[in-house]
């Protein structure tokens, strides 16, 4: 399913989007060192972590916008912060897209449609104190309500 396609609507509100990509672990994408980082090695990552993320955006930002509510977040990893060896061309498009996020977020600030960021730097195991998912939820919920600030970090 494309995200496209995964963007439900709920009584005329734009629900929760999922956008059914996993993220990346290695493996066919393959994660790269800063010498060995090539437009090649990037743009896997940039289609399916910003690509996605753009694909879905568009898909609810016009409704959020003509009912003037709404959330969109977005969830990164470490390296969209700070470089890690290795890991260099997926830091190349996660630092994009929290760039990208974080314009949007100045550019609806009057429009109430709240737009935030969460970094984890921790893996992601239920019981695992930071990166149990209710605990990320609290956090994402937390921010959503309050609206206070652009992002928030764990682990990191």
């Amino acid at each position: 399913m494309a995200a496209e396609h995964g963007v439900p609507l709920v009584e005329g509100r734009a629900a929760a989007v999922v956008v059914d990509r996993p993220p990346p672990r290695g493996g066919a994408l393959g994660f790269t060192r800063a010498a060995e980082t090539t437009p090649e090695s990037v743009r896997p990552m940039f289609d399916m972590l910003v690509g996605g993320a753009l694909t879905a955006a568009a898909a609810v930002l016009p409704a959020m916008r003509e009912a003037r509510d709404g959330a969109l977040l977005f969830t990164t990893g470490t390296t969209a912060l700070t470089p890690i060896p290795g890991m260099s061309n997926s830091g190349i498009a996660l630092s994009g897209l929290r760039s990208w996020a974080r314009g949007l977020h100045d550019d609806l600030a009057g429009e109430n449609v709240y737009v935030g960021h969460l970094s984890i730097g921790v893996p992601i195991i239920p019981g695992a104190g930071e990166g149990d998912p209710d605990v990320l939820a609290r956090r994402w919920y937390r921010l959503t309500q309050e609206r206070d600030t652009f992002e928030t970090t764990v682990g990191i």
